[in-house]
């Protein structure tokens, strides 16, 4: 406990002082946008309901040039697998100081989403995801057992990040972290993630976690992700294999097609464990950021359906 206490006493320490090492404030906090969505779902043995799922409000300031300050506040609901029903949180999701220490490095002091793989920390928004519903190995619970990565799990501390060009049209993208989580969640961590990127059609990456604080055993994570673009296909995956008392395996197999500018249809497989789930689904961009989706799934929990209003602003 003193071990855990010590660390985030210093994680907390190097958050404060790089918010006051940067220059003096030279603009406003500004609202950068956010985004919403409501959804209606119909699962067996469940009455149908249509709920608020997420309102976000994104803000931004610059105190300096290149150096910003980023924040996220966020209402959402996550889904509970097997028996429904919905737990509702509030607050902040991140919030944090970026600012360059070098050419093609950057820091980040503060509370930040964690890195790993990419639908924790790019792919969570709902204009921007496929299905209302998070792959299992990102939803917060299932078959009672807390996932260690729920949809924007976040930690406080430092992070560092950066690109390495590789020649032609190839990047290297990394970032490593150390953070503090809460006891529930594993309490202190250290990880990263380390990506091939090829002009934004293709992108390979791996990831790391683990935690120090268990009694007899560390939580440690291994994560891998691939993401390529043919237009108008896309396809996209991400593992991750959890180790503390037993083994947690897990992965989604997602692709997309576009058509007629504004529509879109997908299927995403996935399996945690034992558990397998399938979902069809079809969207349609009635207008600049407004978004309706439509999807069916399959799984060894419960069938059902779930619509989607998802709004951008």
């Amino acid at each position: 406990m003193m071990k855990s206490t010590i660390v985030k006493s210093v994680l907390m320490l190097l958050a404060f002082a790089s918010v006051f090492s940067a220059a003096p404030a030279s603009g406003n906090i500004e609202f950068t946008g956010g985004y919403a969505d409501f959804i209606f779902y119909n699962y067996e043995n469940e009455a149908s309901s249509f709920i608020g799922n997420h309102l976000a409000f994104d803000l931004l300031a610059e105190p300096a040039k290149d150096v910003f300050v980023k924040a996220e506040l966020e209402w959402s609901t996550q889904r509970l697998f097997p028996e429904g029903g919905r737990i509702a949180t509030a607050g902040i999701s991140y919030a944090y100081v970026d600012y360059p220490i070098a050419d093609k490095m950057r820091i980040i002091t503060g509370k930040f989403l964690l890195p790993f793989n990419v639908y924790n920390a790019r792919l969570y928004r709902p204009d921007t995801a496929r299905f209302a519903n998070p792959p299992f190995i990102n939803s917060l619970l299932v078959v009672n057992e807390i996932s260690p990565l729920p949809v924007k799990a976040a930690g406080t501390g430092v992070q560092l990040s950066g690109v390495v060009d590789a020649g032609t049209d190839i990047t290297l993208g990394w970032a490593a972290y150390i953070a503090s989580r809460s006891e529930q969640e594993g309490g202190d961590c250290v990880g990263g993630r380390i990506a091939v990127i090829s002009s934004g059609a293709f992108e390979l990456g791996l990831s790391g976690y683990t935690t120090g604080i268990h009694d007899d055993s560390d939580l440690t994570m291994l994560g891998a992700d691939i993401f390529g673009s043919y237009e108008p296909f896309e396809l996209r995956s991400e593992y991750i294999k959890t180790k503390l008392d037993d083994s947690v395996d897990g992965f989604y197999l997602q692709a997309a097609y576009f058509f007629l500018e504004d529509y879109e249809i997908a299927v995403r497989y996935e399996k945690l464990d034992s558990i397998n789930r399938t979902s069809v689904g079809a969207g349609w961009e009635v207008m600049d950021n407004l978004i309706i989706r439509l999807s069916y799934e399959w799984s060894d929990l419960a069938d059902g359906i779930t619509g989607q209003l998802a709004i951008s602003f």
